[in-house]
């Protein structure tokens, strides 16, 4: 049996993995933007927060 030499298959990447991209680190944002994050953030956490008792206290007023 005479062996030939393969030609080599190329296949197509699929995009099951992307590549990762680059995100800016923290440490590297300018301070301004820093600080407005942080800002965002905190008024984020302050408004769940006061949803949160806010729904709480209405179901309690409702159970009574």
């Amino acid at each position: 049996m005479q062996k030939f030499p393969r030609k080599p298959v190329e296949h197509e990447q699929l995009d099951l993995f992307r590549p990762m991209t680059n995100r800016p680190q923290w440490k590297n944002l300018p301070a301004k933007v820093r600080h407005q994050v942080a800002s965002m953030l905190a008024q984020l956490i302050a408004e769940f927060v006061s949803d949160q008792t806010h729904s709480k206290d209405q179901k309690e007023l409702i159970d009574e």
